[in-house]
């Protein structure tokens, strides 16, 4: 047991305020202390104390997991650009060994099978494998290059001649085209190409940088590491 001496008597001045605080505190401190000593005398292990420096703060439970959260949609979301990439990379492989082009449908001409603003794949295939039924985009005489769908085929002359008629057109195309050979209709996606379109735009490709730019920083920055010390 600490006994903190006290001073009592006429003779003792009482001291300044500020000494008074100081000797409140020093007994504070001894009567705090106390238990521990006895603790040691009695052989009982104390923990080790930790530096202030080692004990990182916590942040609030909600801020930690917005953060979870954002960096995880971050991720996601470069994982899939990333995927769209590849995907892109081995179509565009494969369409040009297929001879396969894309083309963005402007007109309703072909509607409803292929409206307006869908992105379509076409091959290139030699007159000789047309067949009414068939898809095409050709030119016409007239310079005009559209996508109809073939209704027949007059194959008489030294080319053959393809009567063409789009789907929500009520009369064919007023002259047969003749063609050697003619892009025909593999695959569409309705209204792809209009973002097609529209990022190939200056204000689109900077959206589109941006986007990707945030994403790639969201994704790459991370909080520095608390190490102890020792």
């Amino acid at each position: 047991m600490i006994t903190v001496p006290t001073f009592r008597g006429h003779a003792y001045r009482r001291p300044a305020t500020g000494r008074r605080r100081l000797a409140r505190q020093v007994r504070a401190a001894a009567l705090l202390a106390a238990p521990v000593l006895a603790g040691i005398g009695a052989g009982v292990a104390l923990p080790a104390p930790v530096p202030a420096e080692a004990v990182p703060r916590a942040a609030p439970a909600r801020r930690r997991r917005s953060g979870r959260v954002g960096h995880l949609l971050a991720e996601v979301a470069l994982t899939l650009a990333a995927l769209v990439g590849l995907f892109g990379v081995a179509v565009t492989a494969t369409a040009a060994r297929a001879d396969i082009r894309p083309l963005v449908v402007r007109s309703g001409s072909m509607a409803p099978t292929v409206p307006a603003g869908s992105m379509v794949l076409v091959q290139r295939v030699s007159a000789e494998a047309l067949r009414p039924g068939d898809v095409v985009a050709v030119d016409r005489p007239d310079g005009a290059r559209v996508m109809h769908r073939i209704v027949a085929i007059d194959r008489s002359g030294p080319m053959p001649a393809l009567t063409l008629k789009g789907d929500a057109n009520d009369d064919p195309d007023p002259k047969p085209v003749p063609v050697i050979e003619a892009d025909r209709l593999r695959w569409h996606v309705p209204q792809l190409g209009r973002a097609a379109a529209w990022l190939a735009t200056a204000p689109g490709g900077f959206a589109l940088g941006c986007l990707v730019t945030g994403l790639t920083l969201a994704t790459l920055r991370r909080r520095r590491p608390v190490s102890p010390e020792g």
